[in-house]
């Protein structure tokens, strides 16, 4: 799946290609430099044929936490200080908060069920994130990129 955009909140719908021989690979990577030409960054999500049920990742897992705790910040800086605008009770975003009342209910119902994240596919897990980020973007103003597997806060 790619996706770009020129602004930091906005992305286009994702494009889905499939390689399946090398010329395909040079095609795919044209259409990359020009994507990254034009809007200046491009996300690329790569799924290989087989990995589409394995569980998420350890480092998925702390990426996702990282990714809470920086969507905590970031709502925080947004002036969403109070969580009951959101959730409906007067909590401070902290990333136990985000993951408990804002990533395990959209979780809940887009995998109904999966009682955990660690129940979910790598792949469930880049379209929670997905979902997650569109919801944010949209009815907060907030956008967070997913982190690097590496990175730390």
């Amino acid at each position: 799946m790619l996706g770009a955009s020129k602004g930091k909140s906005e992305m286009k719908e994702p494009e889905t290609m499939v390689i399946t021989h090398e010329g395909g690979m040079d095609n795919v990577m044209q259409y990359v430099k020009h994507l990254v030409k034009q809007h200046g960054w491009v996300k690329i999500d790569v799924i290989t044929k087989g990995n589409e049920d394995k569980p998420r990742t350890n480092p998925q897992n702390r990426a996702l936490h990282l990714y809470c705790e920086r969507l905590a910040k970031a709502l925080t800086e947004a002036g969403h200080e109070d969580m009951k605008t959101i959730i409906k009770a007067p909590i401070s975003p902290t990333k136990e908060y985000v993951k408990k009342e804002m990533v395990h209910p959209v979780m809940k119902a887009m995998f109904p069920d999966k009682k955990s994240t660690a129940d979910l596919s790598t792949v469930e897990m880049m379209n929670l994130y997905e979902q997650m980020n569109q919801f944010t973007s949209d009815r907060l103003g907030v956008s967070v990129p997913w982190p690097h597997y590496h990175e730390s806060s």
